[in-house]
């Protein structure tokens, strides 16, 4: 079968389309909701929701915690969220042990494959995000940066691979203080998107390659004496 350069091109043309279409797919992925699972929560505690906002207090409340199920195909994810500190500097009142607690608000990745989350600390893997107190971010495993939203609001990015059905971002407020309603954290606009694999890319460009060197070959032959 001779490969005629109007083959090559319907063929060129074929490809950009699938790739085009599939760079689409993934676009609407991203941009469009759900980025983060409002439906699929376990909370407890003083926690208020109000998408896209969710507010963490210590109103009667020694812990107030919230789990988001999101369901994922496995690969590599990025979450980000924005968020506000107000949590209080008052360490834990007389008679507490010498070195003090504070309120401390805690931001971890589970991963799970079946829909509930177990009581049983083996039985998910989990990630630190980040630990947070009055003083600002501690122990983070991604980046924090200003938020767009201004003010005292600031910017959560990190990178990190799944490879189960469902990831679980965890959120916890502990009063270590014991002292009532003097801590607030709020989140903001939590995103968990899948980034892209160069690969899909550097397949598309072979391709691309290939078919240009097939058209150069078959004009090399038509010009041959």
């Amino acid at each position: 079968m001779i490969f005629s350069k109007k083959n090559a091109l319907v063929l060129w043309a074929c490809c950009v389309s699938l790739f085009m279409s599939a760079g689409l797919s993934f676009a609407c992925a991203v941009i469009e909701p759900p980025c983060f699972d409002f439906t699929r929560i376990l909370k407890k505690g003083d926690v208020t929701i109000n998408p896209p906002q969710i507010t963490f207090g210590d109103n009667g409340e020694v812990w107030s915690y919230l789990y988001s199920f999101n369901a994922r195909q496995p690969g590599m994810y990025q979450i980000n969220f924005d968020f506000r500190n107000a949590l209080s500097d008052v360490s834990a009142p007389p008679p507490a042990p010498p070195f003090a607690f504070v309120d401390t608000f805690y931001a971890t990745l589970l991963f799970r494959d079946e829909k509930t989350l177990p009581d049983c600390n083996d039985c998910y893997e989990s990630m630190a995000m980040f630990d947070m107190d009055a003083g600002g971010v501690f122990n983070s495993a991604g980046t924090v940066s200003p938020s767009s939203q201004g003010g005292d609001w600031l910017h959560f990015r990190m990178t990190f691979e799944n490879t189960h059905a469902y990831i679980i971002p965890g959120f916890e407020l502990m009063d270590w203080n014991c002292v009532d309603n003097d801590s607030q954290v709020r989140l903001s606009r939590i995103c968990i998107s899948q980034v892209p694999l160069p690969s899909a890319f550097l397949l598309f460009v072979s391709g691309l390659a290939g078919i240009t060197g097939l058209i150069r070959r078959r004009r090399n032959r038509m010009r041959a004496p």
